[in-house]
C-alpha cells in the first residue's frame, strides 16, 4: 500500500516514466521499475509485481513515440497521444 501511496502522491510514473532511446517494451517496464526503486528505496521484486499487475488491468500503459516509451496511468492518454499507439497496456 505504501508503494502505491508513493507512485500516486509523488507523481512517480509521470516523473519517471519516460524511457528515452528504447524500442522495446519489456526493457522499457524494467527500467520503469529499477527508477521506482532507485526513488523509493523499495523493494524492487513488489515493485515489478505492482507495476506488472496495474499494466495488466489496465490501469498504466505504455505509448511509443518516436524512439521512447512514455509510461502514463490510463485516464491520461485520452487525448495526449492520439498519434501514437498503445503498446503496453491500456
Amino acid at each position: 500500500m505504501k508503494l502505491v501511496y508513493r507512485l500516486l502522491s509523488e507523481d512517480l510514473i509521470e516523473n519517471l516514466g519516460v524511457v528515452e532511446n528504447c524500442a522495446d517494451s519489456g526493457f522499457a517496464e524494467k527500467e520503469l521499475c529499477r527508477r521506482i526503486e532507485t526513488a523509493t528505496g523499495i523493494e524492487g521484486e513488489l515493485i515489478r509485481k505492482t507495476v506488472g499487475d496495474f499494466i495488466e488491468k489496465g490501469y498504466l500503459c505504455a505509448m511509443f513515440s518516436e524512439d521512447s516509451f512514455v509510461w502514463c496511468w490510463t485516464h491520461n492518454n485520452q487525448n495526449k497521444f492520439e498519434s501514437q499507439e498503445t503498446v503496453v497496456g491500456g
